[in-house]
């Protein structure tokens, strides 16, 4: 299966979204995102899921790469908006400071295994002057 998420940033922190507890990985975290429908690319697929679920727009975004886990392939983007995020599915969420997020809040596997892939271009990214807003 071919998901999308979002490692979206505003003032140094990253958003996390908690999974309703009925789904699958019911009660975890997760970078907000979503599978991708037949023959959608992966940025068209992020910004319509971001827009389905969390109210919001974004305009560029900066691609990761992908990680495969339990049957997964996670393409990750770093993204911002301004637009207030509004929770359509997710039960709770929340900014954090990036070196916090593993040790604070338990994380679906292929969140977690996208944290720790690309940890060093996220740290990278947010150390770098130019990229903060």
């Amino acid at each position: 299966m071919r998901v999308v998420c979002a490692l979206l940033y505003r003032e140094q922190k990253i958003l996390l979204a908690r999974r309703p507890f009925e789904k699958h990985h019911g009660g975890l975290w997760e970078f907000p995102g979503g599978k991708l429908q037949k023959g959608e690319d992966a940025w068209p697929a992020l910004q319509r899921e971001l827009a389905e679920e969390l109210g919001i727009q974004v305009v560029s975004g900066q691609r990761l790469g992908a990680v495969h886990c339990d049957n997964i392939e996670l393409t990750s983007f770093l993204c911002t908006t301004s637009d207030p995020i509004i929770p359509k599915e997710h039960i709770g969420f929340a900014w954090l400071p990036f070196e916090q997020i593993p040790a604070n809040f338990p994380l679906c596997p292929s969140d977690q295994q996208t944290l720790k892939n690309h940890q060093k271009n996220i740290f990278s990214f947010f150390t770098h002057p130019k990229n903060t807003p």
